[in-house]
């Protein structure tokens, strides 16, 4: 470029309008990016923790609440940790039953000749095979215990005196030491049996049924310790 008559330099030409333009948009941006990063921190500062952005393997963004974990940290979920546990069944007397004291069924029935080895017990046409019997039609009713033989009867009950209810080893052991052949029978009136299985019983003698011309009982028979 040649000097200009008289020693002047030339004076550039002024940017164009384009370039005016591309400078402003410059500053709008670096302004813009300072705005929003500072409102970035302030909201970061104000909640920090509050949800955190988890990116799903399928690329879609799912956000997670830290929700406050229940006292004791324990799960909160409906039903967990609980359980109803049935009560134990009872034996006759209220006291918890063993596995020496399982009865082996229990009715109301008419004495008779009873087979109390079978359940439900059996009548019988006889006293072959009876755990116990009971002779009606003499100036006192008998009960009778286990067929000995002929004409005899072994030593295979007892009259209860004690508490309401016995446990099986009371009865049994009642048997043992103060069992008989036969004992009058009359309202009210408790026994101890024990059957040809070496099962043990236990009978309450309700009332006299004169419509039948028997006994009735409230019968419970046991199963041995072996069951």
């Amino acid at each position: 470029m040649g000097e200009i008559p008289g020693g002047e330099k030339p004076v550039p030409p002024a940017p164009s309008a384009p370039e005016r333009g591309e400078h402003r948009t410059a500053i709008r941006v670096a302004v813009l990016s300072s705005v929003i990063a500072g409102v970035a921190a302030i909201v970061a500062a104000a909640v920090p923790g509050v949800f955190t952005l988890l990116s799903s393997s399928d690329g879609a963004s799912t956000s997670e609440v830290n929700t406050p974990s229940p006292p004791g940290g324990v799960p909160t979920t409906p039903g967990a940790g609980t359980f109803s546990e049935s009560p134990t069944p009872s034996a006759p007397g209220g006291t918890a039953s063993s596995s020496a004291d399982k009865v082996r069924w229990a009715k109301p029935m008419r004495l008779t000749y009873v087979n109390l080895d079978s359940v439900p017990a059996q009548v019988l046409s006889s006293n072959s095979g009876a755990s116990a019997w009971v002779n009606y039609g003499t100036s006192r009713n008998v009960l009778y215990g286990l067929n000995g033989g002929v004409f005899t009867t072994k030593p295979s009950i007892a009259a209860w005196e004690g508490a309401p209810h016995p446990t099986r080893q009371q009865c049994a052991d009642l048997i043992s030491t103060q069992g008989t052949e036969k004992i009058p029978i009359a309202d009210d009136s408790r026994f101890c049996v024990k059957t040809a299985a070496d099962r043990v019983a236990y009978l309450v003698i309700k009332r006299f049924d004169s419509a039948s011309g028997t006994y009735l009982a409230d019968v419970t028979v046991w199963e041995t310790p072996q069951e």
